[in-house]
């Protein structure tokens, strides 16, 4: 924990990186690296969660992790914030039966309190389980909605945590997020740990990493009194839905980049130059 003993954070412990199924591996820029050493990390805690729900025995795992590392400093520190409910504050709480939606709104003094200057996101990655339909977290300045991440399709053996396809973009002091998980739960779903509960994280990898007190509190946002930092603390709601809130699919004339006649003739580069958010959910759907 940047130098301190884990056992003396253990509700405070720095994610460094998050695995789920079908994920790949995790290249960086070139200038942007996580330090290893003295005044940061000199050790690291694997935590591997099985799903064996029927306890064979006799299971074998050879999984593992590979580290890529240089005696040469990056001028850019790696770090990974979580929003939404990463310390699955819901746990053991029933979810509401039918199609429903979650979503914890994390206050702009977070970023007031956290940020020293404007961070770049690397890379965004929706984390729900089986009775996940949809997710998206919108980020708000000044009270509008600036930039949506979502995916509307996700398969929980497919991609455990879902990458959201979108280029880099900035995050600022004063800005505020909501993340919104949408569930088809059946009466008796509930949230926790397991494989066959439930859970709604964003994990937002950026740089340079930032973090309270020397470190001492890494940024995350959660709605749990106990466990989270008060300028970080998160509220959260749900209502009923009627029907799964996509937008892939929207008639043509709807389209806020409408597909022309150029795009329909030129092939996939007409495609892509002409609508990149439809070629991008062509990219998430292949």
């Amino acid at each position: 924990m940047n130098g301190h003993p884990c056992e003396d954070f253990e509700e405070h412990l720095d994610l460094v990186y998050g695995w789920g199924p079908g994920e790949t591996s995790q290249p960086l820029p070139d200038d942007v690296g996580l330090t290893i050493g003295a005044d940061s990390y000199k050790s690291f805690r694997l935590e591997i969660h099985y799903n064996n729900p029927e306890l064979k025995e006799g299971q074998v795992d050879s999984s593992g992790i590979r580290f890529y590392y240089s005696n040469q400093r990056r001028k850019l520190e790696l770090g990974l914030v979580q929003i939404g409910d990463p310390t699955v504050y819901l746990e053991n709480r029933e979810i509401r039966a039918g199609l429903t939606e979650y979503w914890f709104d994390c206050p702009s003094s977070c970023t007031e309190s956290m940020l020293s200057q404007d961070v770049t996101v690397l890379r965004e990655y929706m984390h729900m389980h089986s009775l996940g339909q949809t997710m998206k977290l919108e980020q708000i300045r000044d009270g509008e909605v600036i930039h949506t991440g979502s995916v509307e399709f996700f398969d929980f053996d497919q991609q455990g945590n879902q990458l959201v396809l979108q280029g880099p973009y900035t995050i600022k002091k004063g800005d505020a997020f909501r993340t919104t998980c949408t569930y088809d739960a059946r009466s008796g779903d509930k949230f926790g740990f397991g494989a066959k509960d439930e859970m709604c994280i964003a994990f937002i990898m950026y740089y340079p990493k930032q973090s309270y007190l020397n470190g001492l509190v890494p940024w995350f946002c959660d709605p749990d009194p106990e466990a989270g930092f008060k300028p970080c603390l998160s509220t959260t709601e749900n209502r009923t839905l009627t029907e799964i809130p996509k937008i892939f699919g929207t008639p043509k004339d709807e389209c806020s980049v409408p597909l022309d006649s150029e795009a329909t003739t030129s092939g996939v580069h007409g495609i892509a130059t002409t609508s990149v958010a439809a070629w991008r959910w062509i990219l998430q759907l292949a």
